[in-house]
């Protein structure tokens, strides 16, 4: 095995970074540890800097958590930036080509880093506790808001046959039973004075018009939204 810049003389060692054979004069040792003369400048007094880094791997793990890959190539502020932008998309996607790129210059001596496992473990974890928290705050706002979605609809939708009736018999139904009688909703619909969607139903009907209030029963909201849908299928929200 001949050293791998001085090809005819036998080398003795291996570079500890790049494991590049050399032979005793292109040896460098800082604190115990033998590096090529390339390797050596990316070290500081005592410490070495940044370990062969895998590309690849830079890249899929910034797909996977947005910042990782710079973390592991051991820019832990960037990593940071990237986390804090993500959501923007743009960079986010340059985030993954930046992790790509930094990791090649690193293993071709063009810059140095100070990765860290430990720094890395930290980061992933405070990602997933991060995707978790925001997850959780997504489900709970989906889990207040739909019976609100529902309910909107739900009064929206019954606006059209009592508008239809009244175009059709020149008045409004005198009550709820005298629309489905018209078979203008299904008897399924009949949910005055009930409770459905977590809200009580409250109907008043005349012949020259209706209030249909939902009420939420338990607190969905911080103040519990009111709807209201009145005479020409006009929906109203009391705070």
């Amino acid at each position: 095995m001949f050293c791998h810049y001085h090809s005819d003389t036998i080398a003795i060692e291996r570079c500890s970074r790049c494991q590049k054979p050399i032979c005793d004069k292109c040896q460098k040792i800082v604190k115990g540890n033998i590096f090529c003369h390339e390797c050596s400048r990316l070290t500081m007094p005592g410490i070495t800097l940044t370990p062969q880094r895998n590309p690849v791997f830079a890249a899929v793990l910034t797909v996977l958590f947005p910042g990782a890959g710079q973390v592991y190539n051991g820019e832990v502020l960037k990593g940071f930036m990237v986390l804090a932008t993500f959501w923007l998309m743009i960079p986010w996607v340059y985030a993954v080509y930046d992790a790509y790129a930094v990791a090649n210059r690193i293993n071709v001596h063009q810059m140095a880093t100070r990765p860290s496992m430990g720094r890395f473990l930290g980061f992933v974890v405070l990602v997933w506790l991060l995707f978790i928290g925001l997850a959780g705050l997504i489900k709970r706002h989906r889990h207040i808001q739909a019976p609100q979605r529902r309910i909107q609809l739900f009064l929206t939708d019954l606006a059209e046959p009592l508008e239809t009736y009244a175009w059709v018999h020149n008045a409004y139904p005198a009550d709820y039973a005298q629309l489905i009688d018209s078979r203008s909703v299904p008897l399924e619909l009949l949910v005055c004075s009930t409770v459905w969607e977590h809200y009580r139903i409250e109907c008043d009907f005349s012949a020259e018009g209706y209030t249909i209030s939902a009420t939420p029963t338990r607190p969905l909201h911080p103040k519990g939204p009111v709807y209201i849908l009145q005479t020409g299928g006009i929906l109203s929200i009391q705070e």
